[in-house]
């Protein structure tokens, strides 16, 4: 049994990339400086998916689990004061 992948979507743009790293790096600048490392993975993350499959809802549900994770951690950790 051949496993069938989707296929990798043709992207609009000529330079997904560029787009995707500079709109990471806007959206992680206007958190706190704390989260900016893990905003700016989960917005790469998110550029990834979306030009992946063309489909808001996987980036929406990728957005969902992130935040999920994150309150499941900071519940988990002991608490600081």
């Amino acid at each position: 049994m051949v496993l069938d992948y989707a296929p990798i979507r043709k992207s609009r743009f000529p330079r997904p990339w560029i787009a995707i790293f500079i709109t990471a790096i806007l959206f992680a600048s206007i958190h706190d400086w704390w989260e900016m490392p893990s905003i700016f993975v989960l917005a790469i993350a998110l550029g990834y998916v979306y030009e992946r499959t063309g489909n808001l809802w996987a980036c929406i549900t990728l957005h969902a689990l992130f935040n999920c994770t994150e309150i499941a951690l900071f519940l988990m950790l002991p608490h600081m004061g």
